[in-house]
C-alpha cells in the first residue's frame, strides 16, 4: 500500500511492536503511516473509565518516547511526532462553550460508548487536562 492510517487504536493494543511491524510490512518503500495516538502522560494513570477502556487493565498506553522507539524498531523513519495537547485543550474549550450555548448534542460519541459514555468522555478530557495522557500526531515513512 502507498499509505495506512490509524486513529485512536493503539491504546487498545498491548503488542504495539506487532501492530507497527505489520503497518510497516504492508507499505511500499516510501509509503506513509499516519496515526492519531494517545500516549501516557507524566502525571499518572488516566481517570477511568476513558473512551478506550473501562479499567486500567484494558488500557495499553506507553510514553511518547516509547512510541517513537517502537515505530523505529518496526522499520519506520519517524517524520514527525507532535504533542497535540494544546490543540485538544482548545477543542475541549470550544466544545464546552457550544454546549453551554446550545445544550448537549443529541448525537455524539457518547451514543457509541453506551450508558457511561458521558463519564468516559469527561474522564478522557480531564486526563488530557491533567497531563495523564498526551494526544499525539504521528507521521512515519517506510524507507
Amino acid at each position: 500500500f502507498d499509505g495506512a492510517y490509524s486513529q485512536n487504536v493503539s491504546m487498545n493494543i498491548s503488542d504495539k511492536a506487532a501492530f507497527y511491524g505489520e503497518a510497516c510490512r504492508i507499505l511500499k518503500p516510501g509509503g506513509l503511516f499516519v496515526a492519531a495516538e494517545v500516549a501516557e502522560g507524566p502525571e499518572g494513570l488516566p481517570f477511568f473509565p476513558v473512551p478506550w477502556a473501562k479499567v486500567p487493565e484494558d488500557s495499553h498506553l506507553v510514553s511518547s518516547d516509547e512510541t517513537r522507539r517502537q515505530l523505529e524498531e518496526a522499520g519506520f523513519e519517524v517524520v514527525q511526532l507532535i504533542d497535540k495537547t494544546e490543540v485538544m485543550l482548545e477543542f475541549y474549550e470550544r466544545t464546552r462553550q457550544k454546549i453551554t450555548a446550545e445544550g448537549p448534542p443529541i448525537l455524539s460519541v457518547h451514543v457509541i460508548l453506551g450508558a457511561d459514555g458521558r463519564e468516559r468522555i469527561k474522564n478522557g478530557t480531564r486526563s488530557v487536562e491533567e497531563k495523564r495522557v498526551i494526544p499525539l500526531e504521528v507521521v512515519c515513512r517506510k524507507p
